[in-house]
């Protein structure tokens, strides 16, 4: 959504550089981190970034992503 919103408010182009479309609106963490503490995590941040102790990426976790794994568990 970033990148519409980029596109669509600018004079950018879908050749150009990405920087202008990087964010530090995110949080880092790691697999031991607890679900539970993801909640709060998003009330600041857009994505969370997992990251491994070597500070490999693992993955990313979206607030939908969220959403999605408590529903399922309701289930």
């Amino acid at each position: 959504s970033d990148l519409l919103k980029h596109l669509l408010s600018s004079d950018a182009r879908i050749d150009g550089p990405i920087d202008p479309l990087v964010e530090a609106d995110y949080a880092t963490v790691t697999p031991d981190t607890k679900v539970a503490l993801l909640r709060s995590i998003f009330n600041d941040a857009k994505l969370v970034v997992v990251k491994d102790k070597a500070d490999d990426l693992i993955g990313l976790i979206t607030k939908i992503d969220l959403i999605e794994y408590l529903a399922a568990r309701r289930s």
